[in-house]
């Protein structure tokens, strides 16, 4: 698609990754008790220096405060879901690194997506469409405010083991297991060992 002075802009459905797989796949799939005891044993013989990529899907759509609470044992994760899967489910990511692992960000993830909802005008729904997007099911979501899920991207498989034993989650998904390296001087990888 092409917008003014040239400018073409690619309106695909979500890449052919694994990550893109889980998402399509998140929220229309029911997980059974062997699935999540094959993730859990896969997760625990995991070793050090291991980083996970995976989508939580929580047991039910909840508040922000409900879902990442520093009680609530569920880590910041890099981006929540605001809707489940499709081909182009809606989330929102913060972009802030460590800093929102050591609790030092305070941004919102549903107040961001909040307040970029406001900003939108009915003048914008041809440019929402071409990305396959619907105004007023962006709106209806901004105003239900609910997480959907949470995506975590390398994490520690410890952590993502103890985030699939919480009771407010209802599956984790894995979409890739990478090897973190301390260096990869002369093309070999040594695993950080953290």
């Amino acid at each position: 698609m092409t917008f003014g002075q040239g400018v073409t802009v690619d309106v695909s459905p979500l890449p052919e990754t694994r990550l893109g797989g889980v998402l399509k796949e998140f929220g229309t799939s029911n997980e059974s008790d062997e699935d999540v005891r094959d993730t859990q044993e896969l997760l625990s013989e995991i070793g050090r220096g291991v980083g996970v990529v995976a989508v939580a899907e929580l047991a039910e759509p909840m508040p922000e405060a409900k879902v990442l609470g520093e009680e609530e044992g569920l880590s910041q994760p890099e981006g929540v879901l605001l809707s489940s899967g499709g081909d182009r489910p809606l989330g929102n990511s913060l972009y802030c690194g460590h800093m929102c692992r050591r609790g030092s960000w305070q941004q919102s993830y549903t107040t961001t997506f909040q307040e970029w909802i406001s900003t939108l005008r009915s003048q914008d729904r041809a440019v929402l469409q071409a990305f396959g997007l619907n105004l007023e099911h962006l709106r209806a979501t901004s105003r239900q405010g609910r997480i959907h899920g949470l995506i975590y991207e390398n994490y520690d498989a410890r952590m993502m083991l103890e985030i699939s034993k919480n009771p407010k989650v209802k599956a984790l998904y894995v979409a890739d297991v990478n090897l973190r390296c301390a260096s990869e001087a002369g093309g070999t990888c040594r695993p950080t060992g953290d």
